[in-house]
């Protein structure tokens, strides 16, 4: 009877052990999934203006010559 008493324990605490982490995972996936719908869904826009004002601008500037040498003519 012991002996069954025991194993009895033991599968409620695993029980209620594997119930605790799939709520707390459930929960952090809950989360992230709120998180994640909050920056594309809901701020869009505010994250694509923010994208284009990052762009970086491509400005030519002409190099600087100096004087250029020749073995030849010194």
């Amino acid at each position: 009877m012991e002996k069954n008493k025991a194993s009895q324990d033991s599968i409620k605490i695993l029980n209620r052990r594997s119930f605790i982490i799939t709520a707390v995972s459930l929960i952090l996936s809950l989360i992230v999934s709120i998180r994640l719908f909050s920056l594309q869904i809901l701020n869009f826009s505010f994250y694509q203006k923010k994208s284009v004002e990052n762009k970086v601008s491509v400005k030519a500037t002409p190099p600087i010559r100096g004087d250029i040498f020749d073995s030849e003519k010194i």
